[in-house]
């Protein structure tokens, strides 16, 4: 999220760990939020969002502008971001 967590989040996440949830079903959790969206998926272009989700996923640049703009149409072309963003959880986790 790019801000240090707060106490009570980190406390309920760390719960949520412990009672099975995967670290796949947590960093997804982020990447559907409604505060994730707002500040990463909405407030930007697709090829801003897909660079972010590389970044933040993936803790990486995309390789080539090539891959940011062919992750930005599938994207676009599904009309929901956050799909693009489980496939690329999916890939790395």
């Amino acid at each position: 999220m790019e801000r240090e967590g707060d106490p009570d989040g980190i406390k309920g996440w760390t719960e949520q760990k412990n009672n099975g949830l995967s670290i796949r079903e947590i960093v997804r959790a982020f990447g559907h939020s409604e505060e994730y969206q707002q500040r990463f998926v909405s407030a930007v272009s697709g090829e801003e969002a897909a660079r972010l989700c590389y970044k933040h996923f993936l803790d990486r640049e995309p390789e080539s502008a090539e891959v940011k703009a062919g992750w930005a149409k599938c994207l676009a072309d599904n009309g929901y971001r956050a799909m693009g963003m489980d496939l690329l959880i999916h890939l790395n986790i």
